[in-house]
């Protein structure tokens, strides 16, 4: 066999020199072929230095990467697309294969065909998926879906909802029809309840990704409620609480009311129903009146208490609170006890008329001033005194008049002047 220059076993940056039966002690200086050491050159050596085995290196190091880049590939299309990201990672496997030069292709470069036989079985697997998914779509497709356009200040787009079937039952008008209508029966509790038994609010999400709650408050609010889509979150609007009268303009201060609470609709009947009425008795949004719009506090007063328990704070809104409580409760086949029925019952019944009677107040009269009782000085009884006129008593002033124990001097009394008189009596003091 003929010997030549073959890379190092022990050293790939150096060539060593085989000689057909064995390698011999000669080297090469970094990769450059030499001279036959027996100065017989079987194969000539190149004009110049030879970078071959740095290049087979690098080739087999690239061919190496492209091969586990097709491994990952392969991986990720099982859970993803098959159909062209397993044909990615069998072309980067191949390549791979194919780049790596001949004498250093590892078993790990000869793996394209496994990336195949992987990516075949992941589109088999998505195959199947998609006809389980087709069958189980067309089993349960409902048998009613509800329809609306909704307007939003967001948005203007066709909405259906995938809501349980509607319930058919003829609700009277009258309030005397409503409350024969009415089953009368004494609350059961079976026990067992959950709120998650009715599956609100996520029963009556629509096309849109609105579920119930936002559905409810942009329905009831007075102007065009703001909406951020894709979440479908309502941020403000104006809702009137129609058990205090209060209006309110952010939605995080409201909640949503179920006017017959979900337990007393349980103790009521609704332990006996299927997962689908209980759904639709949860996300009634058609049925005007069943859910309501109310101050977050009212909710938590109210409670599952039932009219005998809770009437709303505003006395005008008891007659509508009481139609509508009655009318879910007939449209539903939900039963209610006797002190619920007479509780109802009052509620309907028209306050009497306030009239004013008439008033018993009577204006004061305030009665004439009343003159002050007049102090009369004390008489003094005195020997009679002639007139003037036959007697000529005189007195310049009240100094002699009381000199002479005349004092007090009263008109037409001797010694009475007019130059001395205030009051009809001369001389008082």
């Amino acid at each position: 066999m003929a010997g030549e220059w073959r890379q190092d076993p022990k050293a790939a940056h150096q060539l060593r020199y085989h000689d057909g039966n064995g390698w011999t002690d000669h080297i090469s200086d970094n990769g450059v072929i030499g001279v036959d050491p027996f100065d017989q050159p079987r194969h000539p050596p190149p004009s110049g230095p030879s970078t071959a085995p740095q290049d087979e290196d690098a080739e087999a190091i690239k061919g190496r990467k492209l091969v586990i880049a097709g491994l990952v590939t392969s991986g990720v299309s099982l859970l993803l697309c098959p159909c062209i990201g397993s044909m990615a990672g069998g072309g980067l496997a191949l390549a791979g294969q194919r780049t790596t030069p001949v004498g250093r292709r590892s078993a790990l470069g000869r793996l394209p065909l496994a990336t195949y036989l992987l990516s075949g079985l992941g589109l088999l697997g998505w195959i199947v998926i998609f006809a389980i998914a087709a069958a189980t779509g067309e089993a349960e497709e409902p048998e009613v879906a509800a329809t609306a356009t909704t307007m939003t200040t967001e948005v203007s787009v066709p909405v259906t909802t995938t809501s349980a079937p509607a319930v058919t039952v003829v609700v009277p008008t009258g309030d005397a029809e409503l409350l024969a209508a009415v089953r009368v029966e004494p609350e059961v509790d079976p026990g067992g309840y959950d709120r998650g038994l009715f599956n609100y609010p996520a029963g009556g999400t629509d096309s849109r990704g609105c579920n119930t709650r936002s559905r409810v408050l942009e329905r009831d609010s007075t102007v065009p409620a703001q909406i951020t889509f894709p979440n479908c979150q309502v941020l403000v609007g104006r809702w009137l609480d129609s058990y205090t009268g209060t209006a309110y303009e952010r939605a995080s201060d409201v909640s949503i009311d179920h006017l017959v609470a979900l337990k007393q609709a349980y103790v009521s009947g609704a332990s006996a129903w299927s997962p689908a009425t209980r759904t639709a008795f949860a996300n009634d949004i058609d049925r005007l009146g069943a859910l309501r719009v109310i101050g977050g506090s009212g909710n938590a007063s109210k409670g599952d208490k039932d009219p005998a328990a809770w009437k709303p704070p505003l006395q005008q809104a008891w007659a509508d609170y009481a139609r509508s409580w009655l009318g879910v409760k007939i449209a539903y086949g939900l039963s209610a006890d006797p002190a619920e029925v007479n509780a109802l019952r009052t509620m309907l019944t028209p306050p009497p008329p306030v009239t004013t009677p008439p008033s018993t107040v009577q204006t004061p009269v305030t009665p004439p001033p009343t003159a002050a009782p007049t102090t009369k000085a004390p008489v003094t009884t005195r020997p009679p005194i002639t007139t003037p006129a036959t007697t000529g008593v005189y007195y310049a002033n009240c100094a002699e008049a009381r000199a002479a124990g005349a004092a007090p001097i009263r008109r037409g009394e001797p010694g009475y002047r007019s130059a001395l008189d205030r009051d009809r009596i001369i001389c008082t003091r």
